[in-house]
């Protein structure tokens, strides 16, 4: 009976493959259907809008502000690039210095509080 289900299945799938081979055959040599091109209106697509939007529905991006404090691993102020060891956690916070920081006057091992951006890592302010 094994042996019998074993030829079955086996003649089954032979069949499946060989069904799923001929019916691909000749697909490629018909010409493509003709097909009406539909293009949506823009009032289909876009509801119209009543009243322009209260001021409380628009907010700045990027305005969340992250604050940190730290001590500076890496500082390089020719890239702008800040390496900041979290004081609380002990993770490592990569930064770049946004164009009105200037860190010159920062190095290594310095103990700063930082606040920047999280959506881009930009510092806003730097202080020790």
């Amino acid at each position: 009976m094994k042996r019998f289900m074993c030829m079955f299945f086996a003649l089954f799938m032979c069949l499946g493959f060989a069904g799923g081979l001929a019916g691909c055959k000749g697909e490629g040599d018909s010409p493509p259907a003709q097909t009406e091109k539909i293009t949506p209106r823009v009032e289909e697509t876009i509801p119209p809008r009543e009243t322009a939007p209260a001021p409380a529905e628009r907010q700045p991006q990027g305005t969340e502000v992250t604050k940190v404090a730290g001590a500076i691993s890496t500082v390089n102020p020719d890239t702008g690039k800040v390496r900041v060891i979290e004081k609380k956690s002990g993770k490592t916070v990569t930064l770049t210095a946004g164009s009105d920081v200037d860190l010159k006057d920062f190095s290594v091992g310095d103990q700063v509080v930082v606040e920047y951006t999280p959506r881009d890592m930009v510092i806003r302010s730097i202080t020790k």
